[in-house]
C-alpha cells in the first residue's frame, strides 16, 4: 500500500515540477532585467536577485521548527508555496502604477517569491528523498531536471522573444509575463499538495560523528566547528558562493547595459547554459552515483573557477553562447551534486535542518559577494569597453581561493569507485571509453614488441 502511494506521489511530483518548470522558465532569468527596464542603477538591479536570496536562505534556518509546527513537510509545503504566485499577481500592475512606486514593488514581489520558492526547499528535498533509495537519487533527480530542463529552456525562449515584441512597451511585457507565471505556478501548487508524506524512518548515518548528533539551533550548529564534515561542506558552499555572486549577478547588466544586447540576444545567450545543463545533469547524477557526489563537485568547481575569465575575453555573442553551453553543462553537475550530497551525509531525521544550514550559508554568500560586486563595479577602473570586466577577474580569483582552502578538508563517508578530476571530465564527455581503448592497444603492441625481443 505504501508503496503505492509513493509511486502515486512520484507522478504526482512529476507532473506538477512540469509547470513549476515553466513558471521558472518565464521568471527566473528575467528579475535583473525586469530592474534594468526600470532604469536604476547596477547595484540595484543586482539587488532584486540577490537580496530576496539572502532573507528567503535565513528564513531556511528556522524550516525545520516549521515544519514541525505545521504538523509535517506537506502541510509546510502547502502553505509556503502558495506565496510564489500570490506575489506575482501584483507584478501585472507595474506598467499602471506610479514610476517611483514601481522598484519597491519589484523588489518586495521578488522577495517573497523567493521566500515562497526557496523556504520549501529543505522539506521539498527531505519529502522526495524517502520517496527514493539513496543509490538511486543522482540518475533519478539527472533524468528528471533533464526534462524540466527542456520545459524551462523553451519558456525562458519564448519569454526572450516575448520581451522584444514588446520592447516599446516593456513594462506591459514584463506584466504579461508575470502573469502567466502566477497562473503556472498555481496550478503547480494545487497538485503539490496532494503529495505523501510518509512517515520518516530514524538511521544512523555520519552526520553523528563522535556520537553528536546535528544540532536543532543554528547557533548551536556553528559552534560544533569545523571537525563536523557538514559544517566544512556548508562553509565551503558559502564561500564559493560569496565568490561567485560577486560578477554573476551583473552579467545581466553587462550584456543589456555595456553590450547593448537585444532581448532576443541576451535570452540566447542565458538560454544556452540552460539547454547544456538538460544533457549535463542526467550525465553527472549516473556519476555522482558510482564516483561520489564530492568528486563531482570537486571537478566542476574547478572549471566553474575558469568561466569569469571565459566572459572576460570576448563580448561577441556567439562565443558567449560557447561559455555558457561549457557553464551550464558543469554547472548542472555542482548543483545536482550539491543538493544530493545531503542525502548520503544525513539521516532523514535530520535532513530538513542540514540543507536548511547549507541554505542559510548559500545565500549568505550569494548575498555578500553581490553587494561586494556592487560596490566594486562603481570604483574599479574600466578594463576596455566595462567596469565589469574588473569583477570577473576578481571573481575568477576567490573562486580558486575558495577551493584551495576547503578542498582537502572535504570528505565522503559513502564507498564509491576511485577516479581522478581528469578521468571524471573524460567520463562525463563519453571521451573516457575512447581513452581506454587506446591505452589497452598501446599494451598489446608494447606486449607484443617485449615477446619479440625475448626470442
Amino acid at each position: 500500500m505504501k508503496k503505492g502511494r509513493i509511486r502515486q506521489s512520484l507522478k504526482i511530483s512529476f507532473i506538477e515540477g512540469l509547470f513549476a518548470s515553466a513558471m521558472l522558465g518565464l521568471t527566473e532569468n528575467f528579475w535583473v532585467a525586469c530592474g534594468e527596464a526600470l532604469k536604476v542603477t547596477a547595484l540595484k538591479a543586482g539587488l532584486v536577485s540577490t537580496l530576496p536570496h539572502l532573507i528567503s536562505s535565513f528564513l531556511q534556518i528556522a524550516v525545520g521548527s516549521l515544519t514541525e509546527k505545521c504538523g509535517g513537510r506537506l502541510k509546510t509545503l502547502k502553505k509556503i508555496i502558495a506565496l510564489q504566485w500570490l506575489f506575482l499577481l501584483p507584478l501585472t500592475l507595474l506598467p499602471i502604477i506610479s514610476a517611483e512606486n514601481r522598484y519597491p514593488l519589484l523588489l518586495v514581489c521578488a522577495i517573497f517569491f523567493a521566500i515562497g520558492g526557496s523556504l520549501p526547499g529543505p522539506a521539498w528535498l527531505s519529502l522526495m528523498s524517502d520517496h527514493l533509495p539513496p543509490r538511486s537519487t543522482g540518475k533519478y533527480f539527472g533524468w528528471r531536471n533533464r526534462i524540466f530542463g527542456l520545459v524551462s529552456l523553451g519558456c525562458g525562449l519564448f519569454a526572450g522573444q516575448f520581451l522584444q515584441i514588446f520592447k516599446k512597451n516593456i513594462l506591459w511585457g514584463f506584466a504579461l509575463l508575470f502573469g502567466l507565471a502566477c497562473i503556472l505556478r498555481f496550478i503547480s501548487w494545487s497538485l503539490v499538495i496532494r503529495m505523501f508524506d510518509p512517515k520518516r524512518i530514524k538511521n544512523s548515518l555520519p552526520q553523528a560523528q563522535n556520537g553528536q548528533a546535528l544540532p536543532r539551533n543554528f547557533f548551536s550548529f556553528l559552534k560544533i566547528g569545523m571537525e563536523h564534515s557538514w559544517v566544512r561542506f556548508v562553509f565551503f558552499i558559502g564561500m564559493f558562493m560569496f565568490s561567485v555572486n560577486i560578477s554573476a549577478p551583473y552579467l545581466a547588466v553587462y550584456m543589456l547595459r555595456d553590450l547593448h544586447y537585444s532581448y532576443t540576444t541576451f535570452s540566447y545567450v542565458t538560454f544556452s547554459a540552460t539547454l547544456a545543463a538538460i544533457f549535463g545533469v542526467k550525465v553527472w547524477g549516473e556519476l555522482a552515483d558510482r564516483f561520489g557526489h564530492l568528486n563531482v563537485i570537486r571537478a566542476t568547481t574547478l572549471f566553474i573557477s575558469i568561466i569569469p575569465l571565459l566572459w572576460f575575453a570576448s563580448g561577441d555573442p556567439l562565443w558567449l553562447v560557447l561559455v555558457q553551453i561549457c557553464a551550464g553543462f558543469i554547472w548542472s553537475g555542482f548543483q545536482l551534486c550539491t543538493m544530493t550530497f545531503a542525502f548520503s551525509e544525513i539521516s532523514s531525521e535530520d535532513r530538513t535542518h542540514a540543507l536548511g544550514y547549507l541554505a542559510a550559508l548559500n545565500g549568505l554568500g550569494i548575498f555578500l559577494g553581490s553587494t561586494f560586486g556592487g560596490f566594486l563595479v562603481n570604483v574599479l577602473p574600466k578594463i576596455g569597453p566595462s567596469q565589469f570586466l574588473g569583477l570577473f577577474l576578481i571573481s575568477a580569483f576567490m573562486r580558486f581561493l575558495s577551493c584551495l582552502l576547503f578542498f582537502k578538508k572535504l570528505k565522503e563517508s559513502r564507498l564509491v569507485q576511485s577516479t581522478t578530476i581528469l578521468n571524471l571530465y573524460m567520463d562525463a564527455l563519453g571521451l573516457y571509453p575512447l581513452f581506454q581503448s587506446g591505452k589497452e592497444t598501446l599494451e598489446i603492441e608494447y606486449k607484443k614488441k617485449d615477446e619479440k625481443k625475448t626470442f
